[in-house]
């Protein structure tokens, strides 16, 4: 089978691929662009936590003053070391109390303090979620512009295969009339037979397979960066439990932590996980080229046409 024989068959398979792929890729354009919402309300579930962590200085229990005795009684001698002795007493456990009272207020404050960064490194892991949301929608700029690259590269094709099945066509009845005319001997004008004009455009100059090639690859690409993706929110929801679980150390904040991670940050990151997922099955609806042998068989061929036309 010749070259052009060759190419015909890939013309067809690639133009039917093409037109199977449309709806595909449609489906994963409108995913993306959901995605891309579902991201977007991740990032100011998150953002709230920086106003809730931040808002009020943690609370600090005053110590009460010692009240002073102005008992004007006249005591003994006995009385006034029992009085003493009492006094002594009290100041030991006053001077208790207060050591007390600074040690729950440091371990609080130490307990605010963890919270405050465990808050500030789930906004900041957050930030990684952008990333992946730049890539993804490049990507899936990249897979419309590699499939409409191989729609425009099958017409072309079939626009000049057309043409020069025309072309050769024409100038084999042309030859013929003139062969007519010479044989006949009434070639009155000298009319020469139509030769040395190459009308076959040079094979590889349009490469379907190199624009499959990176068609596929573009896939695979997002693909990867979905999976990834769900990877991240996954660890991203871990995170956020252990941050509800460290409030319960710091009771000022616990309710309004709580309330940020089961009402904003988990369900966004939930949502997204879905939406994510759904990504996946879409790209997973594109079709593939069967025959790619034959594809890249086409694409890197260097030989001389005419040879080997049929």
């Amino acid at each position: 089978m010749g070259f052009w024989s060759s190419l015909g068959g890939v013309i067809s398979t690639v133009s039917n691929w093409a037109k199977e792929a449309v709806k595909p890729i449609a489906n994963v354009v409108k995913k993306v662009g959901s995605w891309m919402k579902d991201v977007g309300q991740i990032t100011e579930a998150h953002l709230e936590g920086k106003n809730i962590i931040m808002d009020e200085d943690f609370s600090r229990r005053s110590i009460p003053l010692k009240r002073k005795n102005n008992n004007d009684l006249i005591w003994d001698e006995e009385d006034q070391l029992v009085a003493e002795r009492q006094s002594i007493l009290i100041k030991i456990e006053d001077q208790n109390s207060k050591i007390l009272a600074i040690d729950r207020t440091t371990k609080e404050n130490q307990n605010q303090t963890k919270l405050q960064l465990e808050v500030i490194e789930l906004i900041i892991a957050s930030q990684t979620i952008g990333r992946f949301a730049a890539n993804i929608q490049l990507h899936e700029a990249n897979l419309r512009i590699h499939h409409q690259s191989i729609q425009n590269s099958v017409g072309m094709l079939d626009s000049i295969n057309r043409q020069r099945v025309g072309i050769k066509a024409l100038f084999s009845q042309v030859n013929k009339i003139i062969l007519s005319l010479d044989s006949a001997g009434i070639n009155r004008h000298g009319a020469t037979l139509i030769k040395d004009i190459d009308v076959d455009p040079r094979p590889g100059a349009i490469s379907i397979s190199n624009a499959y090639a990176a068609f596929d690859e573009t896939v695979s690409l997002l693909y990867n960066e979905a999976e990834d993706f769900i990877h991240l929110t996954d660890r991203q929801i871990e995170r956020a439990l252990k941050v509800k679980a460290m409030a319960a150390n710091v009771p000022s904040k616990q309710r309004r932590i709580e309330d940020w991670i089961d009402r904003s940050v988990i369900p966004s990151l939930r949502h997204a996980n879905k939406s994510t997922h759904n990504l996946l099955l879409s790209l997973n609806e594109i079709p593939q080229i069967g025959n790619r042998e034959q594809i890249q068989s086409i694409g890197s061929y260097r030989g001389n046409i005419e040879e080997q036309d049929d």
